[in-house]
């Protein structure tokens, strides 16, 4: 895939001239760098939210078990 990319980009560069590879490599670099911290953010999220789950599911089982003993 990177090979594909290099020959992309000199196509690009002698077809269109630089400008156009400019703005290519520009293009790239902010949706690579966009989809990377939104992907971060992602994982993030959905870690927290295991741990909420995990941490509820405890207090439920906790409850469930004082309320056995109590009972």
């Amino acid at each position: 895939m990177a090979l594909e990319f290099v020959f992309l980009c000199i196509a690009l560069n002698f077809y269109c001239g630089p400008k156009y590879f400019v703005n290519m490599i520009i293009t790239f670099i902010l949706y690579s760098t966009y989809t990377n911290k939104m992907s971060e953010n992602r994982i993030k999220q959905i870690k927290d939210k295991v741990n909420l789950d995990k941490r509820q599911e405890f207090y439920q089982n906790e409850s469930i078990i004082n309320y056995e003993t109590v009972k």
